[in-house]
């Protein structure tokens, strides 16, 4: 929380006593997000090598929103500063001051109020960041042995847990727990499947999951019959909207036309 409380000593500050006039608030409110995530990959079918690593990362970030005395607003994002350098957040906040915009219904900051509670962790995914990360090995070791034979597999297993500040200049004061799961595979970067949410996969879930993977992936190793005069083509709309861009739209460009870079003449269009 070392950066929740230098944000909020450094905003209250500046709100009851600035050291310069122009840097005074009249309102302010703190999203931190502090968080642990341990992450496990395979790449062509080769797990914890140079380009997948097991990994830990543990930091805390976050954003601002300030209402200066004068009514303008800043939004900034924000990062723990190095408790050994003076005054660290003076010049951020100097910059956050010149970045200022206006925007008369934007300078709203809530009220503390009855909040529902709603889980959004998982205690397992906190034993997993505590160290009893077995089951995420095991995991992996599950898509490897598992796998299509002649597949060449691209995987990743990642977890994580940690907390959510909420502060403002109202006085609420919000802290709580939250965890995140996410595994994503494919076979031949052809097919894959996936699954996040805020907890650790079920059985069930793997299962359903891998068997679609694993039945669209069969269909694929399937010869079809040879293309001829009558087969049908269906394309995916992102490949269509960059044929339409790429081969027909520049057809119907003026300058294109009048360059003798079009399909159509300038004599065509005259002739309607």
């Amino acid at each position: 929380m070392r950066l929740v409380a230098q944000l909020e000593e450094l905003l209250y500050h500046f709100q009851v006593r600035p050291d310069e006039e122009t840097l005074r608030l009249k309102g302010w409110r703190i999203f931190i997000h502090e968080m642990k995530s341990v992450a496990l990959g395979i790449k062509d079918n080769s797990p914890g090598s140079v380009y997948t690593p097991p990994t830990y990362r543990e930091g805390e970030s976050g954003e601002v929103f300030l209402v200066w005395a004068d009514g303008r607003l800043s939004q900034a994002r924000v990062q723990a500063k190095s408790a050994e350098v003076k005054d660290p957040w003076i010049e951020e906040l100097r910059g956050w001051r010149q970045a200022a915009y206006e925007d008369p219904e934007g300078g709203r900051i809530v009220e503390p109020a009855p909040l529902p509670l709603a889980a959004v962790e998982d205690e397992r995914l906190e034993k997993i960041l505590a160290g009893e990360d077995e089951v995420l090995f095991a995991q992996l070791e599950r898509l490897l042995y598992e796998k299509p034979d002649k597949a060449k597999l691209q995987a990743q297993i990642s977890a994580a847990w940690g907390y959510r500040h909420v502060r403002t200049s109202t006085g609420l004061a919000v802290t709580y727990q939250e965890s995140q799961y996410g595994l994503s595979f494919s076979f031949d970067r052809l097919v894959g499947g996936g699954f996040a949410k805020r907890r650790l996969i079920e059985p069930e879930e793997w299962k359903d999951v891998w068997q679609n993977t694993l039945l669209h992936y069969e269909a694929l190793q399937e010869f079809g019959p040879a293309p001829g005069s009558k087969t049908a083509v269906i394309l995916a709309p992102a490949v269509a909207e960059e044929m339409l861009g790429q081969y027909i739209l520049p057809n119907f460009s003026g300058q294109n036309v009048l360059e003798r870079r079009s399909a159509f003449t300038k004599e065509r269009f005259e002739q309607k």
